[in-house]
């Protein structure tokens, strides 16, 4: 009881066990270990700048068999091996919203920041970067430059906005593309602004995650809005100078679509709504 406040980040499953971080909570807030079935087993360290002491965690990667915690205030990365909740730190100076393994012993970093520019960095185990790279925008032009990343069954790797359109791209390697894939489906309808969803105008559709199984082809999660979207909305409010319709069901303001995809043709070979 007690464990949890609003807007939790949830880890991969890492040797049977699951770490919450609540970035949006009180600062104070140190990372919690849950068991395979949710039961909340312990906190993790305690506020401060020391060892095993965080001020501000963020995101939780799975790196191997271990747990690498991002604290975004102390710039740094602490590694634990569930359910051992102690580890060595390391400095890392980029926000590390997606983060893959290469070999190597490199990453490719998304550090998900408003801006224009290559939304991915190629970085060794330092976190130093080697190299930024990507599509980019317009000069002037700010946008969430945030993409998930999944590692293919070969050396390669793939990339997707979360918004705007359904867009794949596979990399041989960092900076080096090999292909893009765009999907059309009736359940994502494409856009180019964020819509301010009300009774009259449907939330815009986004991509919650994706990764590809052994044979290739991609699994995809993406949250639509439900064909009956204006029952999972409250009264509307004035919040930050604008009015906003604040989503109360989520069952009722959306749906949740999972496909299975053929990486070479953008095929359905299965769905789930």
């Amino acid at each position: 009881d007690g464990a949890l406040a609003s807007g939790p980040h949830v880890s991969p499953e890492i040797n049977g066990y699951y770490l919450v971080t609540l970035p949006d909570g009180p600062p104070e807030e140190p990372p919690r270990l849950f068991d395979s079935t949710g039961q909340f087993i312990r906190v993790i360290g305690r506020h401060g700048e020391g060892p095993n002491e965080y001020r501000r965690p963020q995101h939780i990667h799975r790196i191997n068999d271990s747990a690498w915690i991002h604290d975004a205030a102390l710039h740094r990365i602490t590694v634990i091996l569930p359910p051992d909740t102690t580890g060595p730190t390391r400095l890392w100076p980029l926000t590390p919203y997606a983060l893959l393994p290469l070999p190597g012993e490199s990453f490719v970093l998304s550090q998900g920041r408003w801006g224009s520019g290559p939304p991915l960095y190629h970085v060794d185990d330092a976190g130093a970067i080697l190299q930024n790279f990507g599509d980019t925008l317009p000069t002037g032009t700010r946008d969430w430059r945030w993409v998930h990343l999944a590692a293919a069954p070969d050396s390669g790797f793939w990339s997707a906005p979360p918004f705007w359109h359904l867009q794949f791209q596979y990399w041989r390697g960092p900076g080096r593309l090999e292909r893009t894939m765009s999907l059309e489906r009736d359940y994502f309808t494409e856009y180019t602004t964020y819509a301010q969803r009300s009774p009259t105008i449907p939330p815009d559709p986004s991509l919650s995650g994706f990764w590809a199984d052994s044979t290739g082809a991609l699994w995809i999660v993406v949250l639509v809005p439900d064909p009956e979207w204006p029952e999972g909305l409250g009264p509307e409010m004035r919040a930050e100078g604008r009015t906003i319709y604040p989503v109360e069901d989520w069952d009722r303001a959306y749906d949740t679509v999972i496909e299975r995809v053929d990486s070479e043709n953008g095929a359905t070979l299965a769905s789930w709504r």
